[in-house]
């Protein structure tokens, strides 16, 4: 089931991976979450940093075919912390530092050092900016990694 919300106000909630996930799409802010909490989700999501939101419950079924666009950045190399600063567009000295501080996750799990490798199929995540999964990493004709990236 999911939860929707249209708000203009920019949101950080977090939700345990085995009970839900925001995302935003086509303008409006989605609560995705199992069935057994969207009631409740829709009627505690009343207002978003001092904005009246809307909410309404739909079915699962509506979104389960959803793939995100094709996003791409080229990249020095395949470190985590280039790529989390491409993806999520901060600096890449402050990507390090989510790193040191624990605020990245790489497949759900924290990354250890700035330096970790990415590969093909990676959950990249950046604590309160969200998620990318890496589709795919090649070499341009410069010697570069151009990844090609889905953001949800």
């Amino acid at each position: 089931a999911s939860a929707s919300a249209s708000a203009s106000a920019s949101v950080s909630v977090s939700l345990s991976a085995s009970s839900g996930d925001f995302a935003l799409i086509g303008g409006e802010s989605l609560a995705f979450v199992i069935d057994g909490f969207a009631g409740g989700v829709k009627d505690a999501l009343t207002v978003v940093g001092g904005t009246p939101v809307l909410t309404r419950v739909e079915s699962g079924g509506a979104f389960k075919d959803y793939m995100p666009p094709d996003e791409n950045a080229v990249i020095a190399s395949a470190r985590v912390d280039a790529a989390i600063s491409a993806i999520f567009r901060i600096s890449r000295e402050d990507s390090s530092l989510a790193v040191k501080n624990e605020m990245v996750r790489i497949n759900y799990e924290p990354a250890l050092k700035p330096s970790a490798e990415i590969r093909a199929g990676d959950v990249l995540e950046l604590e309160t900016r969200g998620r990318a999964r890496a589709i795919s990493l090649d070499e341009t004709a410069k010697g570069r990694i151009r990844v090609i990236f889905h953001r949800y």
